[in-house]
């Protein structure tokens, strides 16, 4: 499917003299492990794939299934299912807004505060160790490169799912949410905070909202920070405050 659908393209932009593009090699050993089956064939609400197996859809019987994309993880194999749902659920109308930070993940308008979690990374970092003391192009050290990318990609789930666990708590009492229009691009140039911000996960963060939000009926926006730390939020006046004092 991916194949076909990449020398369409090509050929599409050739015919309408633009730049190629020429398509990706995706070799056996690359770092993109998965394959899309666009036609599935579900009896008696079991999916069978030919040379995989079958899956029983128990929980989703009410909804149509138009694709999977099997990806081969560290971990696992999953299969996402693109299914096709009505029309989207009204959340609560209360509107609040989000300020995103490093001190606390992030803090509501209506003064609830989000603490940050500090993930136990111990084992990654034995098994980095592990990994930098093996011998190179040896059989031992491509298992323990296989065993950091399956503590590595453990922390990640751990992580996300955290932040799944916040935007749908938040998406599930909010119908309309502001959040910060951050420049992480640019923050991360300063090498004292880019990593606080990468362990923060802003961008993630923002993403999960507005994915939840739309699929919930809600709405997100993003509000321009400057002057948002002056600006009083009753009467619209600005005072001066120094960065001090600032939260």
């Amino acid at each position: 499917m991916r194949l076909d659908k990449a020398f369409k393209s090509f050929f599409r932009r050739v015919r309408a003299r633009h730049k190629p593009s020429f398509p990706r090699f995706k070799g056996r050993d690359g770092r993109i492990r998965s394959f899309d089956v666009p036609n599935l064939a579900i009896k008696v609400h079991v999916l069978t794939i030919k040379g995989i197996g079958r899956f029983r859809l128990g929980s989703m019987l009410d909804l149509k299934i138009r694709g999977a994309q099997f990806v081969e993880t560290a971990l696992h194999v999953c299969a996402p299912l693109i299914v096709e749902v009505g029309d989207s659920r009204k959340a609560q109308d209360a509107p609040i807004g989000i300020d995103m930070g490093l001190k606390h993940r992030a803090i509501m308008s209506t003064g609830e505060i989000i603490d940050n979690v500090h993930l136990d990374c111990r084992g990654l970092k034995r098994k980095h160790g592990m990994l930098s003391r093996s011998t190179r192009a040896s059989n031992t050290r491509r298992k323990k490169t296989k065993a950091v990318q399956r503590e590595r990609e453990r922390t990640r789930n751990r992580e996300r799912n955290r932040i799944y666990r916040i935007s749908a708590s938040i998406v599930r009492r909010h119908n309309m949410i502001a959040v910060e229009g951050l420049q992480i691009g640019n923050m991360m140039r300063d090498h004292c905070i880019a990593r606080s911000i990468t362990q923060r996960q802003w961008e993630q963060f923002a993403h999960q909202l507005i994915c939840k939000a739309e699929s919930a009926g809600g709405e997100v926006v993003e509000v321009d920070l400057r002057r948002t730390s002056m600006d009083r939020s009753v009467c619209g006046s600005r005072q001066a405050m120094p960065m001090s004092v600032r939260e």
